[in-house]
């Protein structure tokens, strides 16, 4: 039982205010309380908070890519694709002042595995309301076969939007995605990567690639 009838001074247990008293072989000690407490709000963990929050963002628009891209993976790592995308999207995105974040398209990773790539060329914006370019469909590279589903997917940063396309055939080597009217004139970055269609590589995808960026005539 707490002695404080006497005061602080004669021996206490217990503590008061930032002092912690005791008895030891009843004598009455008494210490300073330790201070432990950890500050959320450094310069550091508000830049991680940064770049956590641009990658979140970034999520929603990219998910048609990712949901099909890293659907694979994410089962492999017993993960969900859009933690999948923000974990492998990391480096990507950058911050040196709380509040304002950098990313770097070109580092953008939509889709991840071990199907053969396909190899594409730059983005054509030469037609009206579409991107399209031309690839070397690499069919007789390992488990690819020509009927595999090569896809391009289009970001828009100013909206936040993403597209995935109709895709095309690995030995089509040609495809065209259309988008909506109102995508004139915005500034889009383009994605591709393949699917695997075939008997023996069914599911499998390709590790995407940065096609570029243009803006949609």
């Amino acid at each position: 039982m707490a002695k404080v009838n006497k005061g602080i001074l004669d021996g206490y247990i217990g503590k008061v205010g930032t002092v912690i008293g005791y008895f030891v072989h009843g004598k009455a000690i008494m210490r300073s309380a330790s201070k432990s407490f950890t500050d959320a709000n450094t310069q550091k963990q508000q830049l991680v908070r940064t770049r956590f929050g641009a990658l979140s963002a970034l999520q929603s628009g990219f998910m048609p890519a990712v949901n099909m891209g890293m659907s694979r993976l994410a089962r492999q790592q017993r993960n969900t694709p859009a933690n999948c995308f923000v974990s492998r999207n990391w480096n990507a995105v950058s911050a040196f002042t709380p509040g304002e974040a950098e990313v770097d398209y070109s580092k953008i990773v939509v889709a991840e595995g071990n199907l053969p790539s396909v190899v594409f060329s730059a983005p054509s914006f030469e037609e009206s309301l579409s991107v399209g370019a031309t690839f070397v469909g690499n069919t007789d590279m390992g488990k690819a076969t020509e009927i595999d589903d090569v896809y391009l997917f289009l970001y828009a940063p100013s909206t936040g939007q993403g597209m995935l396309g109709v895709p095309a055939h690995r030995s089509d080597q040609r495809i065209i995605v259309g988008v909506p009217s109102n995508w004139s004139g915005m500034k889009v970055h383009i994605y591709g990567f393949a699917v695997g269609r075939g008997a023996e590589n069914g599911g499998l995808v390709s590790h995407s690639s940065y096609l570029g960026s243009g803006t949609i005539a």
